[in-house]
């Protein structure tokens, strides 16, 4: 920090591994260690499967089913996952580029 503003610090390891825990009733603070990344790779691999199969599939079952009396509301759900997939496209080719 300089002054009033925050500056962008390197991403080096030591940076990208350190971690604290501030206490603000007290004012203290300690430092520790990274966890290790597993529990961001259990997350993305869950996350991978909850909205590259499972939200497919629901799409596909709600959008062949006979006598659903809410088809305006299939229909906007159907809508706004299109649209969510085509802008999550939007942005992998923007940065892929």
């Amino acid at each position: 920090m300089s002054g009033n503003n925050f500056n962008i610090h390197s991403m080096d390891s030591a940076n990208k591994a350190s971690v604290g825990t501030i206490n603000f009733a007290t004012g203290t603070t300690v430092a520790g260690t990274a966890q290790t990344s597993s529990k961001k790779n259990v997350h993305g691999a869950l996350n991978a499967v909850s909205w590259g199969v499972l939200m497919p599939m629901g799409i596909m079952i709600a959008s062949d089913s006979t006598g659903i009396e809410y088809s305006k509301h299939r229909n906007i759900g159907i809508i706004l996952f299109c649209f969510a997939t085509f802008r999550s496209l939007n942005f992998a080719f923007i940065f892929v580029t």
